[in-house]
């Protein structure tokens, strides 16, 4: 008997297909186009705000209904989310900007637009003193992490990979549980790498086998751990969030935790070709990689861990930016790397708001 219950999944109506098609279409103001992700979240924003302007059970079949600015503006000004809360800056800008894109692709003009662009660019100054002040906007996630920030240091992360890593054998060295061992090793590259979820897909490959996909071009389909040779490991990242503007990220494995835990899950925990697996060798997700550090890691500090959280406990930008050295600023650079995005994203946005 097929599944009857839970959510059913929405239809999109024949105009939000056609308005995503020609917003994939256009290009951003620097001429590169909108990726498909960036689509549906314009398309998905117009789409849950419009109920509140169209009549009940009405389909939406233009973007009409947005050209009275001011009553979608005072809405927004004052309306709840879901779970009760005003809608904080950055979903407002989110929603600004998914208007202004949608009009603009339609082909309102300035007259139409000028409102939306006024308070979108109120709402980035709001965000740019925000981040000056070194606040945690108003988000409810903003306010978990500085919780976590708050509750987790690097050294508590330190004991738990060791900590897991015992537990993960016997006294014999048998390996007793798996799952403790592959978030032993998760957290070990993530002390080092700040990376999203992109260890999920992930394929582990020797250089000389490696080498050969680069002549072919199959090197661009998965992520790669590459094992140059004992102790020695290289990781390369051709899918990930920021993939179009960085294009690949390569990085060396150089801190003794992370070879030592990568090494001992090789050896024993790791299966097939991928790096991360599920027990019957299926890889994992990027939400299983989600959940996964948030339910164990909860077990442990009372508070669930994230790749985001991970990245921030382990920011090079933490400090001063009047006094840094070379050094730091060289390791700052690095991470900024590692992550697909530039220096000064890594300053503003992954520094712990104390």
């Amino acid at each position: 008997m097929g599944r009857t219950g839970g959510r059913q999944k929405r239809t999109r109506s024949e105009f939000e297909i056609q308005l995503k098609k020609d917003i994939l279409s256009k290009k951003r103001n620097d001429g590169t186009p909108y990726s498909e992700k960036s689509v549906d979240t314009f398309i998905n924003n117009i789409v849950k705000i419009s109920p509140h302007f169209l009549e009940k059970s009405e389909v939406m079949v233009n973007l009409k209904w947005l050209e009275d600015h001011k009553k979608v503006i005072d809405w927004l000004n004052t309306a709840l989310t879901r779970n009760g809360y005003p809608y904080s800056i950055q979903s407002k800008l989110s929603i600004y900007q998914s208007i202004i894109v949608g009009m603009n692709t339609i082909g309102y003009g300035e007259d139409k637009l000028s409102p939306y662009w006024k308070e979108r660019d109120t709402l980035r100054g709001q965000k740019d003193v925000a981040v000056a002040n070194k606040e945690s906007f108003d988000t409810q996630t903003a306010k978990n992490q500085k919780a976590v920030l708050d509750g987790v240091s690097k050294e508590d992360i330190f004991e738990l990979i060791s900590k897991l890593e015992i537990e993960a054998f016997n006294d014999e060295f048998d390996l007793i549980n798996r799952k403790k061992l592959m978030i032993a090793t998760i957290l070990a590259i993530h002390t080092e790498f700040p990376f999203r979820n992109d260890l999920a897909d992930m394929k582990v490959i020797s250089e000389d086998n490696y080498k050969k996909l680069v002549e072919t071009g199959d090197d661009k389909l998965f992520n790669w751990l590459i094992v140059v040779k004992k102790d020695e490991y290289r990781f390369v990242l051709n899918k990930f969030k920021t993939q179009r503007k960085y294009g690949m990220i390569v990085g060396e494995v150089e801190n003794d935790t992370t070879k030592n835990t990568l090494g001992l899950w090789l050896i024993n925990g790791q299966k097939g070709e991928y790096l991360f697996t599920k027990d019957e060798d299926q890889p994992l997700t990027r939400n299983n990689i989600s959940v996964l550090l948030s339910t164990e890691t909860k077990k442990y500090f009372k508070l669930p861990l994230s790749t985001t959280i991970l990245a921030k406990v382990f920011n090079e930008a933490e400090g001063s930016y009047t006094e840094m050295t070379a050094e730091k600023i060289a390791k700052i650079k690095k991470q900024s790397y590692l992550r697909g995005h530039n220096p000064l994203t890594r300053i503003i946005y992954y520094t712990s708001r104390h």
